[in-house]
Parts: structure tokens; C-alpha cells; sequence
């Protein structure tokens, strides 16, 4: 009987061949060393029943547990008292089935902090197709997890944000389709659907006409290319789907998406409404003035009615006493008529010129009193006042320039002197005469004249006061209001 071929091999090569595989398998248990080590996470294998067995170094690293502690099911103890069960439950249908183990839990390190691990196994089959061992990995995943989580809460809140934004918003994902619109937005994107999802360049097409949708995909596609901003103020263009013309104001601008890719953002602002009602402001403020400027029409005929039936009664007085009573009465009926008669030609239906007026005022005057031997020198500064302000003191302008016209002197160079400045923020309304001086026991408490009562009252109603002349001193009287 022939020799076996190892029984023709020397022994001292049997040697080196024994010695060749034990390098071999040094070796490779070198390699398996290096590879979990280089394995982010943490190798550990059980037994072909699913129990840990034997030295898991990895394991004892991490969790601290000593070889005694984590041999069989002990490495349970390690888990999170919430997962420990659902995990053994979950491990030991996988090694009953014999398929792959997918799972996360938190485990417990060895200073004693919990984190969360995904866990991988699979089975090793033998050449009987039976399971020999199970090798697994735990991964940790607890700072992915953390920002998975923030993430998710970061694009919620950013949808939210989004969707109940009263103004018209609408987010553009990196793929141009639209991913957000607001609340705000929702009537401008009414009747198309779907919306969400959808390719911009759709939407905008059944939103506008041309050339402005084209004009409008374009600026959305640049700035999602480039990041360079768009602006537009009152874009007025027609739409496409319903029969109407609108405007917006409207902005866009490259935003970092809750995924991490880019996306467009558009703001808008639908003056449609806002233009309809300043419209609307503009025929109100119209009629209005219409209205205003007949009533003061129908104010300045009345009292210029008033004035001229006083005239007429004037004309047919008996007495002069009663002829100047109805002429002071008709100036100061004109002095109002004057003020309403000026707000009625002006555009500003609040406010008169008073310098003017002071000069048409003593025109009046000039024409009811029959003194055309006296001349009227007004300087005014130039100013504006308002009808609460102009009324009593043009009334109060007309009983000073008519007292000073009675007591002028007699004679061709008579002059009654009104001036009108602003001084130390205030105005300050002066009238005098010339050819006369104040009586030598005059003092304003004591006086019965009606028309020194009513510059009082007026002076008065508007925050003013009167500085009255010195007995037997010149007769000049002031009105100073405060501007």
C-alpha cells in the first residue's frame, strides 16, 4: 500500500508548515483586531442561542459591566430600563427567525450617562446553514439623534411660521417646486390644484400673463442660482386665471431650507385692496371738500343777506345812536362772511391768509361807515390760520379797526394803523388811530361798550388776552394769542 503524501513530507517540513499557519491565523486575528478597532461603534458577538459569551471587551469598555455582569443576558442590564424589555423581546424573535437585528436603545455608560445606540446583528451560517455565532454593533447615534429631532422641530416650526403668516408668503424648494404658502398667499393661489409640490413655472404660468410670468420664473430661477436678492414696488399686471388687474409689492431672496438645501422665499404685499380704498379715501375727501366748500357758500350768502338787510335797516334808522348800533352790528356779520367767503375760494378749506384778509376787512369797513376821509395802513406778516382761530379774531380785528374809524380825528390825514406779527411765539394783533387819545379816566373794567365786552370774550375763547391803552395815552389796543 502506497504512502499517504504527508507520511513522504519530512518532519522537519510538517514543522514549518505548522508553524506557516499559525502566523497565518496570528495574522488574521490581527487584521480582525484592527478592524474593530477601526469600526465606529462598538463589536461585540453571541453565541448561535443569542447569549453573550465569552471576553466582549468592547462591551465591558462601554458599559463597565464586568465579565461575570454581561455573560448570557446580563448586557440587559445595561439598557435603559424602558428599552430593556422591547429590546430582549426583539432580539429573541431575530435569533428565532434567524434574520438580521435592526434596533435602537439607550445604554448605559460606565460614567453612568445614557445614550442611544443603534444596533445592528446578523447571523454567521455555518456550512451546514446553521447559525454558528452573531455578530452585532452598537453605533452611537445620540448627538444624530439630537439633531435629527432639532431638525424635525426646526422644519416644523419654520412650516408653521410659513403657513399661519397672515402676509403673503410662499417658499420655493432647490427643485423649483412649491413647498410652503401662507395664509396670506392662499387667495392669490385660489382654484389651483394641486399646489403643493408643484413646478413654480406652472403655477406662475396660470397665475399671470405673459411676458410677466416668463419675466417673473426667471427672477426666481437667479435668485436661486445666484442668492442675489429681487425687489419690486407696485407691480400692477393683469392675471391669467381670473379677470382681474392687480399690485403688489413683492421681494425675494435665497433662505437656507430646514434640510440644508436652498430655497427661494417670496414676500408680497397685495395693494389691490389698499389702492381700492385710498380710491375710495380720495372720493370721500373729494365730496367732502364739495360738500364743505357749499355749506361755507351757503354760510357766506346767508351772512352776506344778514349784513346787507342790517345796511338797509341802517339806511332807515332814526336816530344816529341806532344807525351806528346797525352798523356795527352789519361789520361784524360782513367780518364772519369775509372769513367763510375766503375758505370757500381757497383750496385749503381749513385755513385763510390773514393778511389779506385784515385788508379786505377794512375795506368792508371803509364801505359801511361814511368816514372816507380816513386811510387804512395794514402790515402783516405772512401766515395761515386756522377757522377756530381766524373767526374770533377777525371778529375781534373788526371791533378794534371799527372803534378806532369813530374816534379818529377829524381831518384829510387820519389814519387808522393795524399790524399783525409774530413775536416770542405769539401773535400779536395791534390797532391805533391817529388825531385822538384815550380818555383820562379810561380803565377797560369799568367800560359798558359793547365792543370792548366782545374783543374780551373773543380774546378769551381763543387763549389770548387784551393789553389795553393807558387812560389819557394813545389808543392803541392788542391781541396777543399764543401760536
Amino acid at each position: 500500500m502506497p504512502e499517504s503524501p504527508a507520511s513522504q513530507i519530512p518532519a522537519a517540513d510538517i514543522g514549518n508548515v505548522v508553524v506557516g499557519e499559525r502566523r497565518a491565523m496570528l495574522e488574521a486575528n490581527a487584521r480582525l483586531r484592527a478592524a474593530m478597532d477601526a469600526i465606529d461603534g462598538v463589536l461585540w458577538t453571541n453565541d448561535a442561542a443569542g447569549r453573550m459569551t465569552g471576553e466582549q471587551p468592547a462591551w465591558g469598555r462601554l458599559t463597565g459591566q464586568s465579565f461575570d455582569a454581561y455573560q448570557g443576558y446580563g448586557w440587559a442590564d445595561a439598557v435603559h430600563p424602558d428599552d430593556s424589555g422591547p429590546t430582549v423581546s426583539a432580539w429573541n424573535l431575530a435569533v428565532t427567525t434567524r434574520q438580521p437585528f435592526v434596533f435602537e436603545h439607550r445604554v448605559r455608560r460606565h460614567d453612568g450617562v445614557w445614550r442611544r445606540f443603534a444596533i445592528r446583528a446578523i447571523p454567521v451560517f455555518d456550512d451546514a446553514d446553521a447559525i454558528r455565532e452573531w455578530v452585532g454593533v452598537h453605533t452611537d447615534i445620540t448627538e444624530a439623534t439630537e439633531t435629527r429631532l432639532l431638525l424635525a422641530r426646526s422644519a416644523e416650526t419654520f412650516a408653521s411660521l410659513v403657513r399661519n403668516n397672515p402676509f403673503g408668503i410662499y417658499v420655493v424648494d432647490a427643485g423649483f417646486k412649491l413647498s410652503e404658502y401662507s395664509l396670506g398667499a392662499a387667495k392669490v393661489f385660489s382654484g389651483i390644484d394641486p399646489l403643493i409640490g408643484r413646478d413654480l413655472a406652472e403655477i406662475l404660468r396660470l397665475l399671470w400673463t405673459e411676458p410677466f410670468a416668463s419675466e417673473v420664473i426667471a427672477r426666481f430661477r437667479a435668485t436661486l442660482a445666484t442668492g442675489e436678492p429681487y425687489v419690486s414696488i407696485n407691480t400692477i399686471e393683469v392675471r391669467a386665471n381670473i379677470d382681474a388687474t392687480e399690485a403688489y409689492d413683492w421681494r425675494i431672496e435665497r433662505i437656507a431650507l430646514p434640510d440644508g438645501t436652498d430655497g427661494v422665499a417670496c414676500w408680497f404685499y397685495d395693494l389691490s385692496e389698499r389702492m381700492a380704498l385710498e380710491n375710495d379715501l380720495r372720493q370721500a375727501v373729494a365730496d367732502k371738500e364739495l360738500l364743505a366748500r357749499e355749506i361755507e357758500h351757503r354760510v357766506q350768502n346767508s351772512l352776506m343777506i344778514v349784513g346787507s338787510l342790517l345796511a338797509l335797516q341802517r339806511a332807515t334808522a332814526g336816530s344816529i345812536e341806532t344807525k351806528d348800533a346797525l352798523a356795527a352790528a352789519a361789520s361784524r356779520v360782513l367780518a364772519i362772511g369775509e372769513v367763510h367767503r375766503r375758505l370757500h375760494k381757497s383750496e385749503d378749506i381749513a385755513s385763510i391768509e390773514f393778511a389779506d384778509y385784515l385788508r379786505q376787512l377794512c375795506a368792508d369797513i371803509e364801505k359801511t361807515f361814511w368816514r372816507s376821509d380816513i386811510a387804512f395802513d395794514v402790515q402783516s406778516d405772512t401766515l395761515r390760520l386756522s377757522v377756530d382761530k381766524a373767526v374770533p379774531l377777525g371778529i375781534a380785528a373788526n371791533e378794534l379797526i371799527t372803534n378806532a374809524c369813530k374816534y379818529c380825528g377829524a381831518g384829510l390825514d387820519q389814519r387808522v394803523i393795524i399790524r399783525l406779527i409774530v413775536k416770542a411765539g405769539s401773535l400779536v394783533l395791534s390797532v391805533t388811530n391817529t388825531g385822538s387819545v384815550m380818555a383820562a379816566d379810561f380803565t377797560p373794567d369799568r367800560s359798558s361798550g359793547l365792543g370792548l365786552r366782545v374783543i374780551k370774550t373773543l380774546a378769551r375763547q381763543i387763549g389770548g388776552e387784551v393789553v389795553w391803552p393807558k387812560a389819557a395815552g394813545e389808543p392803541r389796543f392788542e391781541v396777543i394769542v399764543p401760536r
